[in-house]
């Protein structure tokens, strides 16, 4: 499924948890560093709140318009959610949790022939735990994570008689959770609400669903023999220039990628897990034949990195130096991204806002009506938003500056020459 098509447009159709952003911003982030070639959309289509229900009703106002060649169908936290009443007995909790399962499937099915009919191509990713374990203020509600888990299970199914890529993040978090307790009891990957995964969560999502798409595991990797430069071999770019100098060597290389830089505290987290997840992120430099001692690597007359003959005959991963031009152009690409999502949250409160007043019979074009309706009902909508909701000239505004920041992390991300020389020191 990855990478896609140029010119393809992947939607994310979900609740809040997808209305949050973060999980598709990795996502989005990836694609643009891996395959900076191929210029792509990721629009965030999910709603606070939001059941499968939900989608079918605005599924032709937030995603048919879009024509997506590939939709990202993350759904069932709130088709499962409710109270159980531990006063009944296990029967009736049982027919009550089976009902919830088998109206989820039949509106999953609904979802995928309306999305065939578009041609469109269909990643299912389950919803996430509910963490009713972890000692939190927020009392659990109990059988809300067994539903989640059987959903999940309706969706797997499901997917797999169409044949089509399914991703158990629930079954995966819910692993993540239970091993890394084992070590810090207070530890959760769902928020202090037990629903919402924050900064980590999104980062192990995004992870856990690269690793289901089957990304390519590296980056870039350069093999270069210092006694014999001709017989250097490459991958994943192009290296021109190489010729030995008294003191060392030096080359260009051009990387077809950038490495994928994500969020800086949730990634370092992500690494600290007891299982950590991989990254798919490696572009080794192994050099054989220095003479021993230091040597330093100089990026367009910049020194990045020192390291003695051993270890740059082991490799060393031009991913994890900060100070490497392509590390540093990807840690731009990504506080682009995260601005665009940052602005297209405020599009996603505002579809939120619809959705309330179309439950409520209120019509979205009568402004005055409708704004106040919500500043009754949703005192937490912050009054700019409202204001976007009510100017639509905004809302056109908000869709200008995305593109812009679409466009100027594609340009970010596009490959460049670098001059590069190892130098013996001392």
């Amino acid at each position: 499924m990855f990478p896609l098509k140029a010119g393809e447009t992947l939607v994310a159709i979900g609740d809040s948890i997808t209305q949050d952003g973060r999980y598709l911003d990795g996502l989005r982030t990836f694609h643009a560093t891996r395959w900076p070639r191929l210029r792509v959309r990721f629009v965030n289509a999910g709603v606070g709140g939001n059941t499968a229900q939900d989608v079918l009703g605005r599924f032709p106002i937030d995603v048919a318009p879009l024509k997506p060649a590939v939709a990202l169908l993350m759904l069932g936290m709130n088709d499962a959610g409710g109270e159980y009443d531990p006063r009944d007995s296990a029967e009736t909790r049982d027919a009550f949790r089976a009902a919830k399962v088998a109206a989820y499937r039949a509106r999953l099915a609904q979802l995928a022939g309306m999305l065939d009919g578009l041609g469109t191509r269909l990643i299912w990713a389950s919803p996430t735990p509910y963490d009713e374990e972890v000692a939190l203020p927020v009392p659990a509600r109990r059988g809300w994570n067994r539903t989640l888990a059987e959903m999940a299970k309706a969706m797997g199914d499901f997917a797999a008689k169409r044949g089509e890529t399914f991703i158990d993040l629930h079954a995966a978090m819910d692993g993540l959770q239970n091993g890394q307790r084992e070590r810090d009891p207070a530890f959760t990957l769902c928020g202090n609400d037990r629903v919402h995964p924050q900064g980590l969560g999104h980062a192990v999502m995004a992870r856990l669903l690269l690793a289901g798409l089957d990304v390519p595991p590296r980056v870039a990797s350069i093999e270069i023999d210092a006694g014999a430069p001709g017989s250097s071999r490459w991958e994943g770019g192009r290296l021109s220039s190489l010729k030995r100098t008294p003191r060392g060597l030096r080359f260009r290389w051009r990387s077809d990628a950038l490495p994928w830089i994500g969020d800086g505290e949730a990634t370092q987290a992500a690494r600290a897990l007891t299982h950590p997840l991989p990254e798919w992120n490696g572009a080794p430099l192994a050099v054989t034949g220095l003479a021993p001692g230091s040597h330093r690597l100089v990026s367009d007359g910049e020194t990045i990195y020192r390291a003695d003959a051993e270890t740059w005959a082991r490799g060393v991963d031009l991913a994890r130096i900060p100070a490497a031009p392509d590390a540093a152009r990807s840690e731009r690409v990504r506080d682009l991204s995260r601005r665009r999502t940052e602005l297209e949250g405020l599009l996603g409160v505002v579809r939120y806002a619809r959705e309330s007043l179309r439950r409520a019979g209120i019509d979205p074009a009568d402004a005055d009506l409708a704004c106040g309706h919500l500043v009754k009902t949703h005192a937490w909508l912050a009054p700019n938003v409202i204001r976007v909701f009510a100017h639509r000239g905004r809302q056109r505004e908000l869709r200008d500056e995305i593109g812009f920041l679409e466009r100027a992390l594609y340009r970010e991300a596009r490959p460049a020459w670098q001059a590069m020389e190892l130098v013996q020191e001392g």
